[in-house]
């Protein structure tokens, strides 16, 4: 035998290991692609609730609607709390003191039961 020259029993062992190196890789990417697929729907499920939070969508302590009927805006140096829903108009009319417990500010800018 001459050295490259090929024999069946290299081919054969050739295509023993293909076969082999093949059989992991499938194996590989099926134990991976469970894997990936779970963290693409975690990643997802984090996009729509910020998503949902930034559009006020939905309720939140930290997004553009809360639960106690009114949010904080920052104006200068201090905080203006002006209801959920507000339009944009003269910020200088809601108070600039949280309401206390079981109050909300109503849209004229009084401080009401909730």
């Amino acid at each position: 035998m001459h050295v490259g020259e090929v024999t069946e029993d290299s081919e054969a062992a050739t295509r023993a290991h293909r076969t082999l190196v093949l059989h992991r890789l499938v194996r590989t990417v099926r134990t991976r692609s469970p894997l990936r697929l779970a963290l693409y729907a975690v990643l997802v499920l984090i996009v729509a609730f910020v998503v949902a939070d930034v559009l006020g969508l939905r309720e939140s302590d930290t997004g553009v609607r809360s639960p106690l009927g009114y949010v904080g805006i920052p104006h200068g140096g201090h905080t203006h709390y002006v209801p959920n829903g507000w339009d944009g108009e003269n910020i200088s009319a809601y108070p600039t003191a949280p309401p206390d417990e079981g109050m909300t500010v109503a849209p004229g800018g009084q401080v009401v039961p909730r």
